[in-house]
C-alpha cells in the first residue's frame, strides 16, 4: 500500500487500485491486459511521483515496468526488461532505476531508466 496525499494506492489480484482515505471510495482501478501482472507485496510497492505510480511486475515472459497516471488510472508508458520479473523501481534525482531477475537463475539485473 502507498499513500500519497489523500489517496491511497493498493495493489490486489493483480490490480492497482485507488481509494479515498477519507471516504474509503473506490476512485479508480487498473489492470494490465495480459501478463506480465502487476506485482504487489513488501518488495514490490507502487512508488509516487508527481504524476505517476510506477510498478514492478510478477513473473511472465518478461518483466515490464509501468507507468499509470495517479489522477486517471491510466497507462501513460511501458518498458519491457528481459528478465521475468521486476520490483519496485525507485527514483534517484531524475533517474529512474529498477532491479529484475529470472526465478530460475541467482542474477539480476540493474536497469537505469532514464
Amino acid at each position: 500500500m502507498t499513500v500519497d496525499g489523500d489517496r491511497v494506492f493498493a495493489v490486489g489480484g493483480g490490480s492497482l487500485y485507488a481509494i479515498d482515505a477519507s471516504s474509503g471510495e473506490a476512485l479508480w482501478s487498473y489492470a494490465p491486459d495480459g501478463d506480465p501482472r502487476i506485482a504487489g507485496g513488501s518488495s514490490t510497492l507502487p512508488i509516487a511521483t508527481r504524476n505517476h505510480l510506477l510498478l514492478g511486475s510478477r513473473y511472465g515472459d518478461n518483466g515490464r515496468i509501468r507507468a499509470v497516471e495517479k489522477a486517471t488510472g491510466e497507462l501513460a508508458w511501458s518498458v519491457e526488461l528481459s528478465e521475468e520479473t521486476a520490483y519496485s523501481p525507485f527514483v534517484v534525482g531524475d533517474h529512474l532505476y529498477a532491479f529484475a531477475f529470472d526465478r530460475a537463475g541467482d542474477d539480476g539485473t540493474l536497469y537505469s531508466l532514464h
